[in-house]
């Protein structure tokens, strides 16, 4: 089987595959069969996999002026909080 779960302190469940898991190993501890906890959150999105920004774009229109957005994730979240300085867990 290759799906573990990860119980945050937030109450937040992610699954996670082998190589995640491997990763993440020396700050989890197994609480069952493929079931993990951790003490801490914000130094695990650095580790997920996949974009800093959802493939999705968000256009306000307000004439004249039209402003884009795009939808960030956790990850993108904290990588550009970092850029500004912040030191993450």
């Amino acid at each position: 089987m290759n799906k573990f779960t990860v119980h945050y302190p937030n109450g937040i469940k992610r699954h996670i595959n082998r190589k995640e898991r491997d990763l993440l190993l020396s700050s989890l501890t197994q609480i069952a069969p493929h079931v993990y906890t951790s003490t801490y959150f914000s130094g695990h999105l650095k580790l997920t996999s996949g974009p800093n920004f959802l493939d999705l774009e968000l256009i306000f229109d307000y004439p004249p002026d039209r402003e884009y957005e795009r939808e960030q994730t956790p990850k993108g979240m904290v990588a550009r909080l970092e850029q500004m300085g912040f030191v993450s867990a």
